[in-house]
């Protein structure tokens, strides 16, 4: 089974000297603010992240390169990772990483492919395949 990255950050990345396009539109969290008043003149809120919007459906064999803070917060999609520890040039600017971060729900799964519908991390403990419609 060949695996697939699919770069859903608002930019290109590199990662283990592979420098992956933007594949489609970054998902987010929707914000809701709250005023709280002015420091100096300047309007100071208070921002609580919500749900998340904009993550696409889940597909066989593709792991999805999101935010950190998009990839926490949906702990159930097994498929999302995020870019890992930073690789930066004698400025300090950031030039790629070192490899991805699982969120919660890929890092709580083995990364072993179901044999029926390719799912990575579908398959737990020889119980047959967990994924939504696969019925191995």
């Amino acid at each position: 089974m060949r695996w697939f990255l699919k770069n859903l950050t608002p930019h290109p990345i590199t990662i283990g000297g592979v420098t992956l396009p933007v594949d489609g539109p970054a998902p987010r969290l929707s914000v809701s603010r709250q005023p709280l008043g002015e420091v100096a003149g300047v309007p100071i809120v208070r921002a609580t992240m919500g749900d998340v919007v904009g993550l696409p459906a889940e597909q066989r064999a593709v792991i999805l390169i999101v935010s950190a803070m998009v990839a926490e917060a949906a702990p159930d999609r097994w498929d999302l990772a995020y870019p890992g520890e930073a690789i930066r040039d004698s400025d300090g600017r950031v030039i790629g990483a070192v490899g991805l971060c699982a969120g919660p729900g890929l890092a709580s799964r083995p990364l072993s492919p179901c044999a029926s519908c390719g799912a990575v991390g579908g398959m737990l403990d020889g119980a047959g395949c967990t994924v939504r419609g696969c019925s191995y």
